[in-house]
């Protein structure tokens, strides 16, 4: 927080913000009306729109830096088949199994994989913060999700 007053806000600040609005527009969207398309047609919608977002920065960047090779054939196949079907259509399908609300709480393991993968892949070393932060972030999805389902026991039982 200190560094944010000190720094000011920057406009990545600015784009996680809005990235936050919208992704919480999402799911309340998702759970308001439940569009009866399966996964797949989501999925691939989603790619199209990705393809017309991506397609214009792709041509502006420089030549060099466009090359296929070696380095940046895993990176293309992890964003082009991973991060952009694969895991787009387990998200839609917890979704369906789930519903957006206990979805979303799940989001919040995000920072603890990222730190947990750059611990082990990078060798990253674990500091006091990463131990506090990923537990207090487990330690609200744990309850998130046991809460509920103790109080509607109590409720039920009464």
């Amino acid at each position: 927080m200190s560094s944010l007053l000190q720094n000011g806000v920057h406009a990545g600040d600015a784009l996680m913000l809005l990235a936050a609005i919208v992704y919480a527009l999402y799911g309340v969207l998702l759970k308001r009306w439940n569009l009866a398309i399966t996964g797949w047609q989501s999925t691939y919608m989603q790619a199209l729109c990705a393809l017309a977002v991506m397609f214009p920065a792709f041509l502006a960047t420089p030549a060099p830096l466009r090359q296929v090779n070696a380095e940046t054939l895993p990176l293309i196949v992890y964003a082009g088949a991973l991060a952009s079907v694969v895991l787009p259509f387990l998200w839609i399908r917890g979704v369906a199994q789930l519903g957006p609300n206990r979805c979303a709480i799940f989001m919040n393991l995000l920072p603890v994989l990222t730190a947990v993968a750059a611990i082990v892949m990078l060798g990253e070393p674990v500091k006091p913060f990463h131990v506090v932060g990923g537990g207090l972030a487990l330690l609200g999805v744990a309850c998130a999700q046991a809460l509920p389902r103790a109080l509607k026991t109590a409720i039920d039982a009464r």
